[in-house]
């Protein structure tokens, strides 16, 4: 089966495109990792000027434009599942799931995803 078959079939729910910019950095050292380009409660995509390592598990940061709920923030953990060129030249895409969410976040995704921040 192909992975991308796979990773559709794994995915839940549907993916909300941001329409905004939100950067991912890591959690520890603030390092930025890339832009935010679409989010389920059970991954991300993220687009990047380097290539992000697959199979690597990442302790990340979603940094909001504005607060939700009094957060600034979304910290969570993933593993990097996928990387590939954008079509954009320069650029990668890179898929991660969400591996460690808790259930505060995961009702913070969803209202962040239901704002005016992102594609219905």
């Amino acid at each position: 089966m192909e992975e991308t078959t796979k990773t559709a079939e794994r995915r839940r729910s549907k993916r909300r495109r941001a329409r905004g910019y939100f950067e991912i950095v890591d959690y520890k050292t603030d390092q930025f990792l890339g832009c935010l380009a679409d989010i389920t409660s059970s991954g991300i995509m993220v687009v990047s000027e380097n290539r992000l390592d697959t199979g690597r598990h990442y302790r990340l940061k979603l940094k909001l434009n504005k607060e939700i709920d009094c957060r600034t923030h979304i910290c969570f953990e993933a593993v990097g599942l996928w990387c590939k060129e954008s079509i954009d030249p320069g650029f990668y895409n890179t898929g991660f799931e969400i591996i460690n969410l808790s259930d505060v976040d995961r009702i913070l995704i969803e209202k962040l995803t239901k704002s005016s921040m992102f594609d219905k």
